[in-house]
């Protein structure tokens, strides 16, 4: 090899050095992320986790593993049936396996337990209490393992949420499917007077449903998207291409095909925008509507999308109350 080709390689190399460095500092000065949750032992499987403030459970079989941050195992809790799921927060942690449900403090100890009079297929939580869903059966229990409320459904369990004073389940009876002769059902549960109503949507698929605050309840339909309080719309609008939606506080927001709406709580538009990507779904996290998809994710914040951030493949997003958790094959990595 010839000097001049020596040298120029050098200077092409440093000046690729150089450059990945100014990337560097670039996401590092605009927050990028960082690893805070690596080389858990899991070999992949994040089906079944739960981040805590300090720790980390994972579900294995017979037991629960307690993990530090950096992976390094502190406890095991056994559990007295073998298979399930766990869900959870960092406060509160519970464990279900067929008709029996166990709910945990913090540190992962067993507080109580129930035994339901159905299969529990999933679980959803908030503020120390659990909605329990089945086939077609619900059951609202809080974490001193009292039933708050139960109930059945018409046909199939299809969505389902969890507020801070309510319940929203909704279910699909299909009676001829190739014409698309479907009826949805809303179940809407007031926690405090465990009054159950119940609303009847002929002809209509529902594919998302929130129960977020004073009492509205959101969901979005092959026909339209809508916002309810009390039995009524407040408001209502199409939606094309639906991928996904959240509300919080005074917003709703909705991604569909590739924009972002923001509207009121009548569903009046105060902001749409074309986004510059492909995005799956979206997350909340305080004033942050964090977009992602597989390859990474991109903020809205302050009225603007900001710019794209490529991570490792994204398998699953975590919020609690203070980090949203971007789950991958075999790390977790926290925006910051």
């Amino acid at each position: 090899m010839k000097f001049e080709n020596i040298f120029k390689n050098k200077i092409v190399i440093a000046a690729i050095g150089f450059l990945i460095l100014l990337l560097a500092f670039f996401f590092m000065s605009r927050g990028g992320y960082v690893k805070n949750f690596t080389n858990l032992p899991l070999e992949g499987d994040y089906s079944n986790i739960v981040i805590g403030s300090k720790q980390v459970f994972i579900l294995k079989d017979g037991y629960i593993g307690s993990f530090s941050q950096d992976g390094k195992e502190i406890k095991r809790i056994n559990l007295p049936l073998k298979g399930g799921n766990i869900v959870g927060d960092k406060d509160f942690i519970v464990y279900y396996s067929n008709a029996n449900i166990y709910l945990l403090d913090k540190s992962g100890k067993i507080k109580a337990s129930k035994k339901l009079n159905f299969p529990i297929e999933d679980c959803v939580i908030k503020n120390n209490k659990a909605l329990a869903v089945g086939k077609n059966s619900y059951a609202v229990i809080d974490s001193s393992e009292n039933i708050i409320c139960k109930g059945k459904v018409n046909g199939r369990i299809i969505t389902y949420d969890l507020g801070d004073e309510r319940a929203v389940i909704t279910s699909i009876v299909k009676k001829d499917e190739e014409k698309n002769n479907v009826t949805s059902f809303m179940y809407s549960v007031d926690l405090n007077d465990k009054k159950e109503t119940a609303i009847t949507f002929p002809n209509e698929l529902i594919f998302y449903s929130e129960a977020f605050q004073d009492g509205h309840i959101l969901t979005v339909s092959n026909i339209e998207a809508r916002v309810m309080k009390d039995e009524a719309i407040l408001g209502k609008k199409k939606v094309n291409d639906f991928k996904a939606a959240r509300g919080y506080k005074n917003n709703i927001f909705i991604l569909e095909d590739d924009k972002l709406g923001v509207y009121d709580l009548n569903l009046l538009n105060q902001k749409k925008m074309e986004l510059k990507g492909d995005f799956s779904s979206l997350a909340i996290l305080k004033d942050k509507v964090y977009l992602y998809n597989s390859k990474g994710f991109a903020m809205y914040e302050s009225g603007m999308v900001k710019d794209f951030v490529q991570t490792e493949e994204v398998q699953d997003v975590i919020v609690n109350s203070s980090d949203i958790f971007f789950i991958h094959s075999n790390s977790i990595s926290v925006e910051n």
